[in-house]
């Protein structure tokens, strides 16, 4: 009996160690602003672990906050329908993060940052789910940076184009250089636009350690409870 307690505990240890160990996870809104390109950067993280900025930045056309006149004043970025996939519990499908072509292609070439704090953290897992039109980006390259402006290539992707939702995940683990950080960065650079319309969308994006590492902490954490004992 005290066997099956002892499991018992280590697994529900190590599923509290894994749920807590969310480095920062964008959900995006539940409901669409009325005029759905009126997004307001940088983006703020619907949860994070630690103290540091979770946000998410771009050097594509954003909305300028006045009427639009053309599309490169609504900006490039929309919010359309999201998914379930990668979500966290307590949060729905809501509204995901469209980056379209925009006029003449202007988001070729353009980019996404994200920054986040990895303070006590290690092995660096990206992941999200995707849709991507058939003239939305054709290629999405992935750099990471310790200081926001010297990225590093890390490797490019050629997303599938049939506006379907896939998760994709990334595995930065390999990149010690992203561990225990107080402000990490990954960037996404996108080229292959071939409308205006033509879209990637993102929803719930998630970076998190690897789940090894989150069932060491829960490892730990038994062992500091048999030590107590």
């Amino acid at each position: 009996m005290k066997l099956a307690i002892t499991a018992a505990a280590v697994a529900s240890l190590v599923a509290a160690s894994a749920a807590s160990a969310q480095i920062a996870y964008w959900a995006f809104p539940a409901t669409a602003p009325a005029q759905n390109y009126q997004i307001s950067f940088p983006l703020a993280a619907d949860q994070k672990a630690n103290a540091g900025a979770a946000v998410i930045t771009t050097s594509a056309a954003t909305w300028t906050g006045g009427a639009p006149t053309d599309s490169l004043v609504q900006g490039s970025f929309q919010y359309f329908g999201g998914s379930t996939l990668n979500t966290l519990p307590g949060f729905t499908a809501g509204q995901g993060l469209s980056l379209r072509g925009n006029t003449l292609n202007d988001s070729n070439g353009k980019s996404m940052t994200l920054q986040f704090d990895t303070t006590g953290f290690s092995d660096i897992v990206l992941s999200y789910a995707e849709r991507v039109t058939s003239t939305g980006a054709n290629s999405i390259a992935f750099s990471y940076s310790t200081d926001g402006t010297n990225f590093t290539p890390f490797t490019t992707v050629a997303p599938t184009r049939d506006s379907t939702f896939r998760v994709r995940t990334v595995d930065f683990s390999s990149v010690p250089a992203l561990n225990n950080l107080a402000a990490a960065y990954i960037r996404m650079e996108f080229t292959g636009f071939s409308s205006a319309a033509g879209a990637v969308r993102f929803d719930n994006i998630q970076v998190v350690p690897t789940p090894g590492a989150a069932a060491l902490l829960g490892l730990g954490g038994l062992a500091a409870f048999r030590r107590r004992r």
